[in-house]
């Protein structure tokens, strides 16, 4: 995965870079929901709106720090929803895989922070810049 990194455009590689600090704040502002709601939610419940407040912040994040798009619309926002749950069910399945493998419990947070971010930029490149039905916006870059 590094050498695919280091063989991007330099303008890649600066959307990545920008991407993976996105991801950070975004996971913040999620941690930062759960713990608010906890007292009053259960867990689950917690967790979900915690989950979909900061995809909808990291929706923002991504079209106007990470991507730079003028537009944006309640169908690209739903695609970007659906690359997120993407997200989400290929956590699960490295989380299936590792407990095949008999691995530490660890090991699946681990490999998941590893793999994921490539697959999850991918995607959201396609929602904001790429060729597929939610494009709807201008580029600034």
């Amino acid at each position: 995965m590094i050498r695919e990194y280091l063989l991007l455009p330099i303008r890649e590689k600066g959307r990545f870079a920008r991407f993976i600090v996105a991801g950070v704040v975004n996971t913040a502002v999620h941690i930062g929901i759960f713990t608010l709601l906890i007292k009053y939610l259960p867990v689950a419940y917690a967790n979900v709106l915690g989950f979909l407040v900061a995809n909808f912040f990291s929706f923002f994040v991504a079209s106007y720090f990470v991507f730079k798009v003028r537009s944006r619309s309640l169908r690209q926002y739903a695609c970007f929803l659906m690359a997120s749950s993407l997200g989400v069910v290929i956590s699960y399945c490295i989380g299936l895989i590792c407990e095949q493998l008999n691995l530490t419990a660890i090991a699946a947070p681990l490999l998941t922070a590893l793999i994921l971010p490539f697959f999850s930029y991918l995607l959201q490149r396609f929602v904001f810049i790429g060729n597929i039905g939610c494009k709807t916006q201008t580029k600034v870059d």
